[in-house]
């Protein structure tokens, strides 16, 4: 496919957590459907590595490094998609800390503040930053990546829940106070992904997590998604085919939840 040619031609999409796993996922297939996208993260290599593949093609991408929790951060990725694009159509608030296995009488504070930091706080930055954009437009796509621990009880992940339960609300309340303006948001609520970098968590930490796993029974379906299923789910979401979907909050977990 040429850049240019498809579902999102002449769309401009912010991406957070562009520079690995589902993020990167999502920022080339966008850029293969036509849009330009703004890959936002932390480690900058990562995001110019994702921009420069996606331009050898011929695709439009600007990176803009920086920590998601920061407010500057989501001014800056708004400012400049604009300079560069024109506006913003479509965000996908995508990065986030990965559960961390703490019992809640076991969290620490700073644990507890670090997950609403980015998992929520994120979110609400760049949620805010890019609706004048998309109020002036009257059209946006809004996907917010929340996870299946946000809609059943799952050991030992208060404060992780907690972010992502949040996230979930302040979904359906986006979509409500902004669809006069023909703004759409959705939360997709996804179970394991390969390939996914668990950066923040230890050895010890991922074993519990995936200890917590099997103690909840699992997924009806023993696999994990790819990210690239997941993106192309996205795409569905924010392109033509999604425009009567908003307020939705869709589990993508291999009928985890289902049970």
């Amino acid at each position: 496919m040429t850049p240019g040619a498809g579902q999102l031609d002449g769309k401009v999409a912010v991406i957070t957590g562009a520079g690995t796993g589902l993020g990167a996922a999502v920022a080339r297939l966008f850029a293969l459907e036509g849009a330009g996208v703004t890959l936002v993260g932390r480690r900058e290599a990562k995001l110019v590595e994702v921009a420069s593949a996606i331009e050898a093609v011929g695709g439009r991408a600007l990176v803009v490094p920086g920590d998601v929790s920061a407010p500057e951060t989501a001014m800056r990725a708004a400012e400049e998609t604009t300079r560069r694009f024109g506006g913003v159509d479509v965000l996908i608030n995508n990065a986030g800390l990965h559960a961390a296995p703490y019992l809640l009488h076991e969290t620490p504070l700073d644990e507890w503040n670090d997950f609403l930091a980015v998992d929520l706080t994120g979110p609400f930055l760049f949620t805010k930053a890019v609706l004048p954009s998309m109020m002036q437009r009257r059209d946006g796509a809004i996907v917010n990546i929340g996870s299946m621990v946000a809609l059943v009880g799952f050991k030992g992940s208060a404060a992780y829940a907690a972010a992502k339960g949040g996230l979930v609300s302040m979904t359906r309340t986006t979509a409500v106070d902004y669809a006069q303006y023909g703004i759409r948001a959705n939360c997709i609520c996804p179970g394991g992904m390969e390939p996914v970098e668990y950066g923040n968590l230890s050895e010890q930490q991922l074993a519990k997590l995936y200890e917590a796993v099997d103690l909840s029974g699992g997924p009806l379906i023993n696999r994990l998604a790819n990210v690239n299923e997941v993106a192309a789910f996205l795409l569905t979401i924010v392109g033509p085919n999604g425009r009567s979907l908003t307020g939705a909050v869709i589990p993508f977990d291999a009928g985890f939840t289902a049970k």
